[in-house]
């Protein structure tokens, strides 16, 4: 059985090898009852892509309907491993302008146009510094007219 910290490097070792680009932080805990792993990132893989290298090495499962903890017996220090990741404010400004521009701009529009869009709008908003409306942020960056902006 190896110990929670050797388990935390062997989750970070993983992850650096599935995501290069992303910097993963690896916080390994024990306390009277077991041990955990915290792993948190911004932006970079989803959720769902992190857990299916970090739920094989939990070394247990807990089953709430008896209040039951049982053990996998893979080896692993740790009990649990619980991945979080943060959006950027850049992403969900991204993510903001895309949806006003999904709504206000021709839907015939190609996906990959209104996401280049909705990208230029959000580094504008940031460069511009006011949490303006969408409206305001197209007209202050001509967007609007040169867009096509459909009323």
């Amino acid at each position: 059985m190896t110990s929670c910290a050797e388990t935390a490097k062997a989750v970070r070792k993983a992850l650096h090898a599935a995501f290069p680009t992303t910097t993963f932080s690896v916080v390994s805990k024990t306390y009277s009852g077991g041990s955990s792993i915290r792993v948190t990132w911004t932006d970079g893989p989803v959720t769902a892509r992190v857990k299916a290298i970090t739920d094989p090495m939990e070394g247990a499962d807990f089953d709430g309907m008896q209040d039951l903890k049982t053990y996998r017996g893979n080896g692993s220090g740790a009990d649990y491993i619980s991945p979080t990741r943060r959006i950027s404010r850049e992403k969900e400004t991204t993510a903001e302008a895309l949806a006003w521009l999904q709504e206000y701009f021709d839907p015939r529009e190609p996906p990959f146009e209104l996401a280049r869009r909705a990208r230029c709008m959000a580094l504008e908003q940031d460069r511009l510094g006011f949490p303006e409306p969408w409206e305001a942020v197209a007209e202050a960056t001509h967007y609007g007219a040169r867009w096509g902006r459909q009323d």
